[in-house]
């Protein structure tokens, strides 16, 4: 791994964390805000299309069930398709 000063311990971790297949993703040297990168590897749950920045939503699971909150953050109401990925805590995989 690359010269960044993290203790031999921490090495080890990042090591058998990249080869069971995680990703890290470097922004300290990166001019993009990490947001944007993050945005390049999730999937986000809920999409208004077209996006509005004032959406915003909380997904919460309580009792194997997933609660969404959602707000609009501005003064003018928000129009468009919203779609959501729902988990299936008792099951596994999203519909």
């Amino acid at each position: 791994m690359p010269d960044h000063h993290l203790p031999e311990e921490a090495e080890t971790i990042l090591r058998n964390f990249l080869q069971s297949g995680g990703r890290i993703i470097p922004f300290a040297d990166n001019n993009q805000p990490f947001i944007q990168e993050l945005g390049k590897y999730l999937v986000p749950d809920v999409v208004l299309n077209p996006p509005n920045a004032d959406l915003r939503y909380t997904h919460v699971i309580k009792d194997g069930m997933g609660l969404y909150y959602l707000t609009n953050e501005g003064q003018i109401p928000l129009m468009g398709n919203l779609q959501y990925i729902a988990t299936d805590m008792h099951n596994g995989g999203t519909h």
